[in-house]
């Protein structure tokens, strides 16, 4: 833990973030409301999702092998916990933040909704609570 850095921002200035990068506002800070109507991007069912580690969920869904990079603005449903909010960290820091979240957080990186977005990119990878998972491009 003693490398890895994380910043706190307020979950209003992470929907500011994304808006800008999605290319309009959002409703709410979840994978529903960020994807649009449904068939707007594919989304890859991961079975048995409950019974993974946060690091072997990471790897099957490939968001550590996705190659984000720069800052990233992330979204887990401890982010609105009281006191709380989304998190930035630099890419490189991914995965050891992925392998820290319970230890760091209380709750699984994977407990919910989960939102990943480059903040200098375009790209944003979601989680959504229900076991799948996607990549979208913003505008």
């Amino acid at each position: 833990m003693s490398k890895l850095h994380v910043a706190l921002i307020t979950l209003e200035t992470a929907a500011g973030s994304l808006a800008r990068i999605i290319g309009r506002q959002l409703p709410s800070l979840t994978p529903d409301a960020i994807v649009g109507p449904p068939g707007s991007v594919s989304w890859q069912c991961v079975q048995n999702w409950e019974a993974m580690t946060d690091e072997a969920l990471a790897a099957t869904t490939g968001l550590t092998q996705l190659g984000l990079q720069g800052s990233l603005i992330i979204v887990t449903e401890a982010s609105f916990t009281p006191g709380r909010g989304a998190l930035m960290i630099d890419s490189s820091d991914l995965a050891a933040l992925v392998s820290e979240h319970l230890s760091l957080y209380g709750e699984c990186f994977f407990n919910g909704d989960v939102i990943v977005a480059e903040i200098q990119g375009a790209r944003v990878w979601l989680f959504h609570h229900e076991g799948a998972c996607c990549v979208c491009e913003g505008s």
